[in-house]
């Protein structure tokens, strides 16, 4: 019965030190490095396919095959690069639908490249028409990467603006 006060204040501070870890491990979770390498090398090889849809976008209203074609090689390699970067991203429940979106990004502007690069070739409009409808796909699947990636942000308490930041 003596021993019963010190015993007690000794159980105490591990308990303490229990619930400080805990709590600072729900308050701060941290991004995985390599999944917020991977995802940032996604999205920076993404915009760099969006900004090559404008240039085929300007190369068919100039009715120039060639811009056209040379748009539609960056773009594909763009995405390519997109894709092989999502390869290396580890597994993270939390942002698992940024990862499937942005893959979804990236399938849709390589398809785009494709039929881009046939459209130019062959003179063809459907084809040319099914590469814009293609990479507006992919401009929409990127966009909702964003949203997602804002909710991500927003979840974490991740305070910059960007992800890549």
């Amino acid at each position: 019965m003596v021993h019963t006060k010190p015993m007690r204040r000794h159980l105490l501070l591990p308990i303490g030190l229990l619930v400080l870890t805990i709590g600072c491990g729900i308050a701060a979770p941290a991004w995985p490095s390599g999944y917020r390498e991977a995802v940032c090398a996604a999205t920076t090889h993404l915009r760099a396919a969006e900004g090559a849809f404008a240039e085929a976008a300007a190369g068919i209203e100039a009715a120039d095959a060639e811009r056209v074609a040379i748009a539609a090689a960056g773009m594909e390699r763009e995405s390519n690069d997109a894709l092989d970067a999502l390869k290396d991203a580890p597994g993270w429940a939390p942002g698992a639908q940024l990862l499937v979106d942005l893959q979804g990004a990236a399938i849709a502007f390589a398809r785009a490249a494709s039929e881009f690069r046939v459209g130019a070739r062959e003179g063809d409009g459907p084809a040319l028409d099914g590469a814009v409808a293609s990479a507006q796909e992919g401009d929409a699947a990127l966009a909702r990467a964003d949203v997602e990636g804002e909710r991500l942000r927003n979840s974490i308490g991740w305070n910059r603006a960007d992800l890549c930041g």
